[in-house]
């Protein structure tokens, strides 16, 4: 069975007519605000994403440096270099 849809019933090619009278009453206006609330909306949503962005990324910064510091303290290399004129001593 072929489940794609005929090009002759494309959503395209039907005519739809005229709306209904009834339902064209119906119509309202937007609030004034409408576009300042999606907006808004809009912002929220992004600032939300940015915020759990930015807080795995510098979860993983914390992470990597609590890591980086363990590794370097087991293996000796934490220890602060000592200046070449102690040493010759």
């Amino acid at each position: 069975m072929n489940d794609t849809p005929n090009d002759r019933n494309a959503p395209d090619d039907i005519d739809a007519g005229e709306p209904i009278q009834e339902l064209r009453d119906l119509e309202e206006e937007p609030r004034g605000d409408l576009l300042g609330r999606v907006v808004r909306g809009i912002e929220r949503r992004v600032f939300a994403a940015d915020a759990i962005d930015f807080s795995w990324f510098g979860l993983g910064e914390f992470l990597r440096e609590l890591w980086n510091t363990l590794a370097g303290s087991l293996s000796g290399d934490g220890s602060p270099p000592n200046n070449k004129e102690e040493s010759d001593r």
